[in-house]
């Protein structure tokens, strides 16, 4: 609105009109005295047509519904007013936005708006320009006198407003039907009748524009206008409704399975995507007998821009529907939708394009197949086995080794990784129906058979690409082979296996704890091999998976192998204190004293490594672990006094430090350990140290996990300084206190010993 009419817009509520941008809402006597001056302008004059307008315009924008409920004036008025302001429009249509534009770039956003031919293109077609290039922003493109003229027409007479939308075939006037309100989901703007007279694309770019706005909402409040949205797009035909909710649910699936994502917007879209499918599935129960041609339609509108691995929220959004409900027609549609989803398997993955390949995402092609495997099993239940031969997309076996004998490389690979998500489904109905005893002993043979052949063929080379769903193959075939047994067949399978990270899926599979021995020992005698093929990232991987099963000898033997000149400051910093760890919990496991020294000296080699430019704060040295290390060494007669000393000055409670709250219950725990060392060891105590073991005393909290230990240097220094001592916790936990005694500073474990016997 131009400065003199929003001064006279100021001037009629009679607000400060030094202060403009403060408007963003209307009371109600405000909006009478608007209402009372709009109908007393003569809209004859030009400039008042005008004026007319932009105070309709902003009446919408800060008065809301208030202001269109309070807005009753007389059918002849409203006529004569459409009349003027659609002539004005027409006059006004030529004029450009005030958007800067080249010829080029508004050539083709012409040419965008005319190819939206149907609610799917607009809908997609929104989700794909207006987040990056705002090609649907209205203020932008459009002259804001033909906003105005838009908004007013769209308040007096929304069937003309829907008319000049037709004619005009410009999507941005029909957005102004949505964006006039701040309130996208009030009754004024879901109207059926509007909705359904704009043109087809436009409706689903308005679908498009509502649910946008939906999903940024706070999550009850999100709930909510899915809730109305649905209902709303419920009163619309049939195939506008399963089209709508396709394609947001493809849009949600996408966000959610985003490896591009920061972990709070995945977060979000979780929530989101459970709403959305919560609430869809009760509109589900409601619907008729679908068609052949709506369930189609249906089905085939779950796709991204590269595949149509999307179409698992559609399975989901059926099994909802089932557990839900026990009605007739739902359950038809259920098993109508299921069966076509079932016929288009493996094309989910197929790529846009004119060769044959396949793209697989990982995490949601893994939930996939496992959805996938369910609908399979409740439309064929016992005949769900032959089923998987019939699929003729799905490579042979032998198809795979013709095409490796004739160097067809490229098409190879291609079936390789398809025959391993086949794999993986069948891995799944075979546990599905194990749970319910229904499995010919032929059916296993022929998938441990099968395992045999591909794993043979596979194993030496595959691509990267598909790691996520190799450990999910491998682990889902260890479980069926630690259940079922097969042990001679599992042992030669464990023999074709070259990939460590095959060998680590199969021990997460839950398999007897001498079969993961077994595997381990594979896996140290290949070692020398990974530490020359793999590169040092997959390595620390590695690394990092065997420290999680605890395996921790190997993993700190595989670690401390690692080049590392290609690894930055972060990775540097993470691979030394890993293997320091790792080095660590393989000490705390020997009962032998020469192995602990071997492995508490090579922790304290890899946790003094230099690391320059490390920026994140989390990977720079610990110091407190690096003294706790020296300690232990001193209690072994591995260190020196002077050692010790050193490596105790780096951590000393320094006034500043406890005045300023820098340091933590741990720093005090850490520091009264060392001290005992010190104090215990030398002839004449510093009176230093022991003020800074009072100091310790007082400040140390209890640590979970600790608390005996603490308790134990409690009483020590209060004999040691000649107090009162307090026995009982540590003679009623003595057996406790015994697992961990020879990890205790020598000066605790005498001390420990001397209760126990009665000596003191």
């Amino acid at each position: 609105m131009s400065e003199t009419y929003y001064r006279q817009f100021l001037h009629i509520i009679s607000r400060d009109t030094d202060q403009p941008g403060k408007i963003e809402r209307l009371n109600k006597d405000e909006i009478s005295k608007l209402v009372t001056f709009i109908k007393s302008l003569d809209y004859n004059e030009s400039n008042n047509l005008v004026s007319l307008a932009s105070f309709l315009h902003y009446g919408q924008m800060t008065g809301g519904e208030q202001f269109i409920d309070a807005f009753d004036v007389e059918q002849a008025w409203k006529l004569e007013v459409v009349s003027q302001l659609t002539e004005k429009l027409h006059s006004l249509s030529s004029h450009t936005g005030r958007a800067y534009e080249r010829d080029k770039e508004r050539e083709w956003r012409l040419q965008t708006y005319q190819e939206l031919t149907n609610p799917v293109k607009g809908f997609d077609a929104y989700f794909t320009y207006q987040p990056s290039m705002l090609l649907f922003e209205t203020e932008r493109f459009l002259h804001e006198l033909i906003c105005y003229m838009l908004d007013s027409i769209a308040l007096i007479d929304p069937k003309t407003f829907t008319n000049l939308c037709q004619k005009e075939q410009n999507p941005l006037w029909s957005l102004r039907w949505v964006q006039r309100l701040d309130n996208f989901t009030s009754d004024i703007i879901l109207n059926k009748e509007v909705f359904e007279g704009l043109p087809i694309g436009h409706q689903g770019i308005l679908s498009a524009y509502l649910w946008d706005q939906c999903l940024m909402k706070k999550e009850k409040e999100c709930r909510e206008t899915t809730n109305k949205l649905l209902l709303f797009h419920m009163q619309l035909p049939r195939s506008f409704f399963l089209s709508m909710v396709a394609r947001i649910l493809s849009n949600i699936t996408n966000n959610h399975f985003s490896t591009l994502n920061h972990i709070e917007k995945i977060k979000k879209s979780e929530r989101q995507l459970e709403t959305l499918l919560t609430l869809a599935a009760k509109q589900f129960v409601n619907l008729p007998l679908l068609t052949e041609a709506e369930v189609n339609q249906f089905v085939d509108n779950f796709y991204n821009p590269v595949n149509q691995e999307v179409i698992w929220a559609c399975l989901t959004l059926v099994k909802k529907v089932e557990n839900d409900c026990t009605y007739e027609y739902p359950i038809k549609n259920t098993r109508k939708i299921r069966q076509t989803i079932i016929n288009s398997y493996p094309s989910y993955w197929k790529t846009k394009g004119n060769h044959t390949r396949y793209s697989f995402s990982e995490d949601l092609t893994i939930n996939l197949v496992e959805e996938l495997a369910i609908a399979i099993n409740a439309c064929y239940q016992e005949q769900s086995f032959d089923l998987l031969d019939q699929f003729k997309d799905i490579p042979d076996l032998f198809d795979l080794f013709y095409l490796r004998d004739a160097h067809e490389y490229g098409q190879l690979i291609e079936s390789k990784r398809l025959l391993l998500v086949h794999a993986y489904l069948a891995c799944q109905l075979l546990t599905i129906r194990g749970e319910q005893k229904e499995i010919p002993k032929e059916k296993w043979d022929g998938f441990f058979d099968f395992v045999l052949h591909f794993t043979e063929l596979d194993s030496k080379e595959h691509s990267p690409m598909d790691q996520k769903i190799r450990t999910a193959v491998f682990t889902a075939t260890g479980s069926l082979f630690a259940v079922y047994g097969y042990p001679d067949t599992f042992n030669k399978w464990l023999r074709l296996i070259h990939d460590p990270f095959d060998y680590l899926a199969i021990i997460k599979s839950g398999i007897e704890l001498e079969k993961k021995d077994e595997i381990f020992a594979l896996i140290e005698n290949r070692f020398p091999l990974y530490v020359q093929l793999l590169r040092s990232k997959d390595l620390l991987e590695l690394g990092y998976e065997i420290y999680s099963e605890k395996n921790f000898t190997l993993a700190a033997k595989i670690l401390s192998h690692i080049q590392i000149k290609s690894f930055n400051a972060d990775q540097m910093s993470y691979w030394k204190r890993l293997t320091s760890t790792a080095y660590l919990n393989a000490a705390f496991e020997s009962k032998n004293i020469s192995t602990q020294i071997q492995n508490l000296k090579a922790a304290l080699q890899f946790s003094r490594q230099k690391v320059d430019h490390s920026y994140n704060p989390y990977m720079k040295e610990n110091q407190a672990v690096t003294v706790q290390i020296i300690g232990w060494l001193f209690d072994r007669n591995e260190a020196s006094y002077s050692e010790l000393l050193n490596a105790y000055n780096l951590i000393a409670l320094q006034p500043w430090k406890i005045e300023s709250g820098a340091l933590h219950s741990e720093d005090y725990y850490v520091s009264s350990l060392i001290l005992v060392r010190l104090l215990s060891a030398s002839e004449k105590p510093e009176p230093y140290h022991l003020e800074q073991m009072e100091v310790a005393i007082e400040r140390m909290s209890d640590l979970p996990g600790h608390q005996l230990t603490q308790e134990l240097l409690r009483s020590w220094y209060a004999l040691f300084t000649g107090k009162d001592m307090e026995r009982t916790m540590i003679m009623m936990e003595q057996e406790k206190i015994k697992a961990s005694k020879q990890w205790l500073p020598r000066a605790l474990q005498t001390f420990f010993e001397e209760i126990i016997n009665g000596d003191i």
